[in-house]
């Protein structure tokens, strides 16, 4: 599921009709994998429309979000009709109806695993990349060119995290790949704190403490 939303943010950073579409059918093959994440192609669509429009400022800029979409809303309904002749309700699945599986009152306890779990397992840096993407980090840490088309990257990001957080709570941290979706964005956001204009540009006490990190 993972690298099938990397070939759906690829598709959508193509700029061409095709890259598009091709990026549609890699998100619907990823909602058919894990259906939960729906929302996440819908957001990277309305993404996609609101760059075109503002480049091309004409309706035809909405086609390439409209070949993105199409083969995830066939996924969507597939996907819909599954589960209602299998579970009685297009939301309900295997793991039960919506109400049972999302709740607000799993926010809390979701918010302090999934942040312990990713500095664990992945170090620290993982969330300082994670801070790079969603956040306007590089007006803190130095004058600097911000991440090129960091906008999908967050808005995938967010979306992916705004699921799990309302999840059901677990209490183990191999769960942590339930974000393998917005890995992408993690890692790019990681190599970007990391790195200058040209390579590396720390001393050796910069050099010292992401060793330590």
């Amino acid at each position: 599921a993972a690298a099938f939303w990397a070939l759906a943010a690829y598709g959508c950073l193509s700029g061409s009709r095709a890259g598009a579409v091709f990026g549609g059918i890699a998100a619907a093959m990823a909602v058919l994998i894990r259906p939960n994440l729906a929302h996440v192609g819908l957001v990277m669509a309305l993404w996609m429309a609101a760059r075109d429009l503002r480049a091309m400022k004409h309706y035809t800029a909405l086609a390439r979000p409209a070949g993105f979409l199409a083969p995830l809303i066939v996924a969507s309904i597939a996907i819909a009709w599954l589960n209602d002749d299998l579970y009685g309700a297009a939301t309900n699945s295997g793991y039960g109806s919506l109400a049972s599986i999302f709740r607000t009152g799993f926010f809390g306890r979701n918010l302090i695993n999934y942040t312990s779990w990713m500095a664990e397992s992945q170090t620290p840096l993982a969330l300082v990349g994670l801070l790079a993407v969603c956040t306007p980090l590089s007006s803190l840490i130095r004058p600097r060119a911000d991440i090129r088309d960091k906008g999908l990257l967050a808005a995938m990001s967010v979306s992916v995290i705004g699921t799990y957080l309302f999840y059901m709570n677990f209490d183990t941290w191999w769960y942590l790949p339930f974000l393998l979706p917005m890995w992408l964005a993690v890692c790019i956001g990681t190599a970007y704190v990391l790195t200058g204009r040209s390579g590396t540009s720390f001393n050796t006490a910069g050099r010292a403490l992401v060793f330590a990190l």
